[in-house]
């Protein structure tokens, strides 16, 4: 078969054919008309008559053997400059054969590799020449004609350096920084930049590079070259060079073209910058890293000044490498350690974009596509000539965006500076490399150890986070925004509740009246799996601009504790109750207001705002008084998000139905930031959903775990996180690190990691309320003395379980410093005792169980023990600061509530929360308070079956 790559025309491929036809002339070099003659077709009816003959400039001589082709489609391949597809029509192969692509000249290739070079490099490194003019060079380096050097020539590094500063550059970097440093050296030409945020850290970052340079080449540095930039002209550089022996040389004022080197040096770098942001399609905020990398690429191209040797050689005395170059910002596949991957079946490399290189490029610098963080590795395969598009919008904040290794930021300059290699089987700590307090260091768990032995039950289940993106902050952005209709939506149904509850009416503005403010607040809902369920928007009195006396007088509105809620959960689940939960709508605007309070007309309402106003007659969020007015309104209920228990529940409906507007929610399975799961043989309450959102927050979602939530031993202050409600497990980690957030170090915000670490490997972690036979209470006390090593205060540990269920724990530093023992368990004692008196006293009221005698609580302490179960007062003459607190526990004593039992320190339950323990010892507590991972779905039932 003949054919020809320039021409595009219909063809048949049939191997019964005596001759090779074509139906159109141009595809011949010469044609010969000759007699005609028929041409015998498939079809007998029809026959085609041949008009002429003659050769044709290109024959494809290789036979294609074709012995099984099942699809509607195919390609074949004939050699690398034809390629013929088509599909099967009526049993013959039907092709259409177009001009094929060419592939990229190898010498293009490289052209994009080093950076968009001049000719003269590639033609000395032994490449192939650039085939034609590369259009991103004129659009990205076209500039006018070079002045001539006024600067002599030297003999060796370090006797001329140039520096010259390149900013405000607008879009800062992804770091922030706006402004970038060049230093030339004049001798080698080798580029050095240092990326900064203000021009003042100028002088920092030339006296760390003279440091790096002079140890790097025997010789100090003799003159230093600069503009007369206010960066540079300021006292500080004199005083320098007064001392380090150098002389500082100013260009000529105006004329930055005198100033050759570092001038030449920034459009060099410029330039490829350019380059490299065109043909990778990044984003022009990772211009620092396209500086980086093109002052990498600039000082391993060889010079012709400099009989062809690159800068990198002549500064470093070592060869340049090219060969392991890949092409910035193209698309690449990066291997994910065997350790860090899902299952036997889960891919084994992850996607990403090239964004430098490091160390001699032996390693490469790639940002994740997943997550957007920087990694650097060794193991990656790259898809040069594809270069994927990337939204430059972040997925966390940058400040809290962490991954596996140390991040490199883009004040990384590429001198032969020793970096170490980071391969895919090492990860390096991010944990505090300094000791807080305590000789010990965290036990990692290694790459052996798989993350479900961390405790007995514990799964790796996927769970849904919540959308990224943002709720708005004001009506003009939800109108506006993505999710508009949505938004519009929800203040339709917002506007409209408040017109059937009669929430105002309107009346003609007049000047004495004081009208307060209103804002749009909106918040997604969502479900027990965290997906969104409704999208609410919420119109709010601006409270802050009321009075006291004028505008309202009282506030106080109680409401229930989550103790409480814990503690009537136990209980249905010892009585087999069944626990449903409601939602009353617009909860606030069921209450009336005591008074006149005047509102101003809100965003979303036409009526004419400088005219009329809203005269309120019922309580809306936002007002100092609308919590006090609903408390009135809803005595017997407490809150809009009722939790209902008992064994027939259709009365207590239909009598609150007919009292205000009720969402039912059928079994309750998400409230109050708990998540509830119902078992037949209890409950579990866990916040997987809250973990896993604080982990996609600070960027730790691939984080690598640790066994414990703090170091054994240690004592560390400051954190952000919030108690978690359902993990007593946390509970000292969270008091330890929540002590002083005003002023928090880099120890503390790696020990806050630490604690992240390990809510990621106990991410199911949730409270057990099981079914049982035991009832009564169960309290544990203990103490720490001294645990603070910087005030030498206590810490306060203890426990409270009803019906074999724990409903309180808590961990606190005590408020005064304990001279023994003694005093800080018995300050511990007091604290639980409270504890225990109002748990009787609620369950009594409820008539939640029998109570027959007094409560037992558990202590190590004999001294403490003892002092309580005296009657005798001589143990308290040192000790007048307790005395007090020594009267109140042997009163309970006495009046037959309580009664304190030793218990050895091995099976001290409160151990756990009081101080940082080691893995085993937390896991025999917490086996013991029914804290449990949560398994998926189906191995709960499978338990259940059994």
């Amino acid at each position: 078969m003949t054919s020809s790559p320039k021409s595009s025309c219909k063809i048949v491929i049939d191997s019964a054919a005596t001759h090779h036809m074509f139906n159109d002339n141009s595809i011949f070099t010469s044609l010969e008309l000759c007699a005609p003659f028929v041409v015998s077709t498939g079809d007998p009816t029809r026959n085609l008559c041949a008009e002429g003959k003659g050769p044709h400039d290109t024959t494809i001589r290789r036979t294609i053997v074709i012995e099984k082709l099942a699809q509607e489609k195919f390609k074949i391949v004939i050699n690398r400059e034809t390629t013929v597809t088509g599909q099967i029509i009526n049993v013959l192969m039907s092709v259409t054969h177009e001009e094929p692509k060419a592939l990229m000249p190898a010498g293009d290739v490289w052209h994009h590799k080093l950076g968009h070079p001049l000719n003269q490099a590639s033609k000395t490194l032994g490449l192939p020449s650039l085939s034609n003019t590369c259009e991103t060079c004129i659009l990205g380096k076209l500039a006018l004609l070079p002045f001539s050097s006024s600067f002599e020539k030297v003999n060796q590094p370090l006797e001329y350096i140039h520096k010259d500063l390149v900013g405000p550059i607008t879009p800062e970097s992804n770091s922030g920084f706006p402004y970038f440093l060049t230093i030339v050296d004049q001798f080698t030409s080798f580029k050095s930049v240092r990326f900064l945020k203000t021009k003042n850290e100028a002088f920092k970052e030339i006296i760390e590079w003279k440091a790096y340079a002079e140890k790097l080449h025997s010789p100090r540095i003799k003159k230093l070259v600069s503009d007369r930039g206010r960066e540079f002209g300021n006292k500080n550089f004199p005083m320098l060079a007064a001392s380090c022996g150098f002389v500082h040389l100013f260009a000529p004022t105006s004329t930055p073209e005198n100033n050759g080197f570092p001038e030449h040096a920034n459009r060099t770098i410029l330039d490829k910058v350019r380059c490299l942001l065109l043909t990778s399609n990044l984003p022009r905020s990772y211009w620092a890293k396209a500086v980086n990398t093109a002052s990498f690429l600039s000082n391993i191209v060889p010079t012709p000044s400099r009989d062809n040797l690159s800068p990198f050689s002549l500064w470093s005395s070592k060869p340049s490498r090219i060969k392991r170059l890949k092409t910035f910002g193209c698309k690449d596949f990066i291997l994910i350690h065997k350790n860090k991957r899902e299952g036997k079946l889960s891919t084994t490399s992850k996607e990403g974009i090239l964004l430098g290189f490091v160390n001699d490029n032996s390693a490469y610098k790639i940002l994740r596509l997943r997550d957007k963080a920087v990694v650097i590795t060794r193991h990656s395969l790259f898809v040069e000539d594809k270069f994927p598009s990337l939204d430059n919008t972040p997925i966390v904040p940058p400040f809290f965006r962490w991954v596996e290794i140390d991040q490199e930021d883009d004040n990384t300059f590429f001198d032969c500076k020793e970096i170490h290699e980071c391969s895919a089987s090492r990860y390096p700590d991010t944990h505090c490399r300094t000791k807080v307090i305590g000789p010990r260091h965290p036990t990692l768990i290694q790459g052996d150890v798989d993350a479900q032995n961390i405790f007995p039950y514990s799964p790796r289940p996927k769970t849904f986070i919540a959308s990224s993106t943002p709720v708005p902050a004001s009506y003009s952005r939800a109108i506006s925004g993505s999710k508009s209709s949505l938004w519009i939506d929800a203040i339709r149904e917002e506007l409209h509740s408040m017109k059937r509850l009669g929430v105002w009416s309107v009346i003609p503005l007049r000047q004495d009246f004081k009208r307060v403010g209103t804002t749009w607040v909106f918040k997604r809902k969502h479900n027990a799996m965290n997906e969104i369920t409704e999208y609410k928007a919420r119109l709010c009195a601006q409270g802050f601009s009321q009075t006291f006396g004028q505008d309202y007088s009282k506030t106080f509105a109680p409401t229930g504790f989550l103790q409480s809620l814990q503690a009537l959960i136990a209980y249905s689940v010892k009585k087999n109750l069944d626990f449903q939960q409601l939602d009353i709508c617009s909860a606030f605007l069921n209450a009336s207001l005591d008074g006149d309070v005047y509102l101003s007309i809100p965003q979303g309402l036409a009526m004419c705002k400088k005219s009329y106003c809203l005269n309120l007659k019922k309580a809306i969020y936002g007002l100092r008084q609308a919590p006090l007015a609903w408390y009135k309104r809803l005595t017997a209920w407490l809150t809009d998000n009722i939790a209902v228990f008992g064994s027939e529940l259709s009365s207590f409906k239909e009598d609150i139905k007919n009292e205000f507007d009720v969402k039912y929610l059928g079994k309750a399975d998400l409230m109050l930031g708990i998540k509830i799961d119902h078992f037949n043989y209890g409950l579990l309450l866990s916040q997987t959903h809250y973990v896993e959102m604080e982990l996609a927050l600070y960027g730790m979602s691939e984080c690598r775990l640790v066994a414990t939530p703090m170091v054994p031993h240690s004592h560390l202050e400051e954190s952000s996180l919030e108690e978690c409600t359902t993990r007593p497990d946390i509970s000292f980690a969270v008091s330890s690190l929540s002590q002083f957030l005003e002023k928090p170090g880099m120890e503390h915000w790696n020990a806050f990691l630490h604690v992240l670490r390990y809510l990621k490997g106990t991410t199911y972690l949730g409270l057990l309320y099981a079914l049982n036979k035991d009832s009564g209470f169960c309290a544990y006390s203990d103490a720490d003395w001294g645990n603070c090593k910087h005030t030498r205060h206590s810490f306060t540990g203890f426990i409270l379980s009803f019906n074999n269920c724990l409903i309180i724990w808590k961990t606190h530093k005590q408020p005064m410093v304990s001279l023994s023992t003694t005093k800080a368990e018995y300050k511990a004692l007091t604290d639980l005792c409270t504890k225990v008196l109002w748990l009787r006293q609620f369950v009594k009221e409820l008539c939640l169980c029998e109570l027959d005698g007094p409560t037992t609580l558990f202590n190590d302490n004999q001294g403490c023990i003892n002092m309580a179960s005296s009657d005798r007062n001589s143990n308290t003459r040192r000790m007048k600061n307790v005395e007090i607190q020594l009267h109140f526990i042997r009163e309970v004593i006495h009046n037959g509530l309580i009664k304190i039992v030793y218990v050895p320190t091995s099976k001290m339950l409160a151990d756990s929360i009081t101080n940082s323990v080691c893995r085993p010892t937390l896991v025999k507590c917490l086996e013991a308070l029914s804290v449990l991972i949560l398994r998926a779905r189906g191995d709960v039932e499978n338990r259940e079956k059994c």
